[in-house]
């Protein structure tokens, strides 16, 4: 019987899973995720044994700050219905330097059947570039805010100029 060297056994096991993980997906493939993120929130972590360190704070992925008529994103919508909500989703994102935006949902073409949001609804929003930061946004959003949101979905942006 031959013996695979203890070092090589955990990096083919790895292998192993990830190649079954990808097989039998019928739905589309995501998109390339942005080496640059992680799909977590990540946390900045205080030094180890250091009381006069800062407790670890959520470090939030960038948004998508000039997004173009057409273009393709992924849109966390924060909140959907009354101006009370829709300012208070505003509010409450600015504070992590995020300039959300309101309007029809039918501006996030896709948004509205996804979340399934009623056809004139108004929706305050973030745009991401991908799945991965839109993800990562959500995550650190509800775990900084405790709170909930209407969710993501792949739209094409209109009404933007």
């Amino acid at each position: 019987m031959r013996r695979i060297p203890t070092l090589l056994a955990p990096g083919l096991l790895l292998g192993l899973v990830l190649a079954v993980a990808g097989c039998g997906t019928d739905g589309p493939a995501d998109p390339v995720p942005d080496p640059g993120v992680s799909a977590a929130p990540v946390r900045a972590g205080a030094s180890d044994g250091d009381p006069g360190q800062a407790p670890d704070e959520i470090v939030f992925p960038r948004d998508v700050t000039s997004p173009e008529q057409g273009g393709q994103y992924v849109a966390v919508v924060l909140a959907a219905g009354s101006q009370d909500e829709l300012d208070a989703s505003l509010a409450s994102v600015s504070q992590y330097g995020y300039m959300a935006g309101i309007s029809d949902v039918a501006c996030l073409a896709g948004a509205g059947d996804v979340l399934g949001l009623d056809e004139g609804a108004v929706v305050s929003s973030l745009l991401f570039a991908n799945h991965r930061k839109a993800r990562a946004f959500a995550d650190a959003y509800v775990a900084a805010e405790d709170g909930l949101m209407v969710g993501r979905a792949s739209v094409t942006a209109y009404c933007l100029d």
